[in-house]
């Protein structure tokens, strides 16, 4: 079993699945560290005011839980952190963007598998977004007597 994970978040009930996981895998006593990463420090307050309770949480389940809240280009912040904790996994959940999504935002699951040595538990989206399809012109009546 497995004696310390992180678990990047970034605020979404999403990110979050990751957890569940991490639970069958990790020693009943072991540590968790929720990361969340920032774009400024003005968003420190916000992102504690999420993790706090999380944490609270899987504290109640007998976990050893520790959070941070590190400003900086999410894969890179979340692979280094991996480095100096000495975590034995990395678990996160993937967006399912793809895409021109894909392209925009990039995919930060892709960046840390890409830079990590450390072993990356993906736990993939089953929310995909759904996108409004274009309704398809109706078949040509045959009793009209004209085809398109």
């Amino acid at each position: 079993m497995l004696n310390h994970v992180l678990i990047p978040l970034d605020g979404s009930k999403l990110a979050e699945q990751a957890i569940y996981p991490v639970k069958h895998i990790l020693r009943p006593d072991g540590q968790i560290t929720l990361l969340t990463v920032v774009a400024a420090e003005t968003d420190v307050k916000t992102a504690m005011d999420y993790l706090e309770p999380v944490a609270g949480r899987l504290r109640l389940e007998g976990y050893q839980v520790k959070y941070e809240i590190q400003e900086g280009s999410a894969a890179e912040v979340i692979v280094s952190r991996a480095i100096k904790l000495g975590v034995d996994l990395i678990a996160m959940c993937t967006h399912g963007r793809s895409g021109l999504q894909k392209l925009l935002y990039g995919s930060v699951t892709s960046e840390v598998l890409e830079q990590t040595l450390c072993p990356v538990l993906v736990v993939p989206n089953r929310v995909r977004q759904e996108t409004p399809q274009e309704v398809p012109d109706a078949a040509p009546d045959p009793n009209l007597g004209w085809t398109p």
